[in-house]
């Protein structure tokens, strides 16, 4: 456990909280969850920015913050990603998909 009693967290996809809580650097991401069922949600997410492969962002940090869990019962899914603030101004605007 840290210093503030949270366990370490082991895989670099995770977003660790002391890390987000000690940079100042941020990127925004609105996250739309669209369902087969005609479901869908929007969210508004606060992420560590990336360092290195930008796909790699994507899957490792963004992706964790997809869903709404309205699609658990196998329904078919689309989340889209797109940054909307960063401190480097060439992320913003920039989107993923994944599709199930």
């Amino acid at each position: 456990m840290g210093a503030d009693g949270r366990a370490a967290r082991a895989t670099k996809g995770e977003l660790y909280d002391a890390q987000e809580e000690s940079r100042r650097d941020r990127v925004t991401v609105k996250i739309e969850n669209t369902y087969s069922d005609g479901w869908h949600s929007e969210a508004i997410v606060r992420a560590v920015p990336p360092c290195g492969d930008l796909d790699e962002w994507w899957n490792d940090v963004v992706f964790q913050r997809t869903g709404d869990g309205h699609g658990e019962d196998g329904l078919g899914s689309c989340y889209t990603a797109t940054v909307v603030a960063a401190d480097d101004a060439e992320l913003i605007g920039k989107s993923y998909e994944w599709i199930d």
